[in-house]
């Protein structure tokens, strides 16, 4: 996210002063677009500099919340969707910025262009954006990970339970010493294993969830995105 000074306020701000400027310009009342009506010139001009900018930046909101999540689950990515962010944020600002009460009829065409291309390139996260379908093959890869590691915790119990049974019936039968601290020593290094094993689960059962949850914001932003192209 671009840096701010106090004074500015967040990039946020920035975008919503702009909007207010706009919307408070004469010209948004006054102009008269392509032979329509004051009335309905307004209502297109408000369409254009206030709803498509909110849409916009609704979409930079939602992809930032996927960058965090990428950024939780460690992947390489997340730098790349946020520095995506960061530019189309900025671009967006100058786009406000260069509009004033004498161009505000004249740039309509230049603004539509320039916002279908900023959100064209937030609906596509840039050409260097992380695909979801390696989100989907990493969330593969840790679910086969946590299966194999459920088998081999499984393993490590059930020789932990011989062990103990072994220890008990040593022990009730006065076996040996050597004996029953071979079994000591056993049972000791399977807990060990099995703290380990668990550990390891839970890393990649968090990297797992985080990457589901990447997945369900993304398919939550592209239903979002597919109900504002069919209205």
């Amino acid at each position: 996210m671009p840096d701010a000074s106090p004074e500015q306020g967040s990039p946020d701000q920035q975008l919503n002063r702009e909007q207010q400027r706009i919307d408070a310009l004469d010209g948004m009342q006054d102009s008269a677009i392509g032979g329509k009506s004051a009335a309905e010139s307004a209502q297109e001009l408000t369409d254009l500099y206030l709803r498509r900018t909110n849409t916009l930046q609704g979409k930079i909101r939602d992809a930032r919340r996927v960058a965090e999540a990428l950024r939780t689950a460690r992947s390489e990515n997340w730098q790349t969707l946020e520095a995506t962010c960061t530019e189309v944020e900025t671009g967006l600002l100058q786009l406000l910025r260069s509009v004033d009460g004498n161009t505000i009829a004249s740039k309509t065409k230049e603004f539509q262009a320039g916002i279908d291309a900023f959100i064209q390139r937030m609906e596509t996260g840039g050409a260097e954006s992380p695909k979801l379908e390696e989100i989907r093959s990493k969330r593969e890869k840790g679910i086969d990970a946590l299966a194999a590691l459920d088998k081999t915790l499984q393993d490590q119990k059930s020789r932990l339970t011989r062990e103990i049974e072994g220890l008990a019936r040593n022990t009730k039968e006065s076996a040996d010493e050597t004996q029953i601290q071979r079994n000591v020593t056993i049972i000791q290094d399977l807990q060990e294993e099995i703290k380990t094993t668990q550990g390891q689960m839970a890393v990649i059962g968090q990297e797992v969830s985080t990457l589901d949850l990447t997945l369900v914001r993304a398919d939550i932003a592209n239903a979002k995105t597919q109900n504002e192209k069919d209205h």
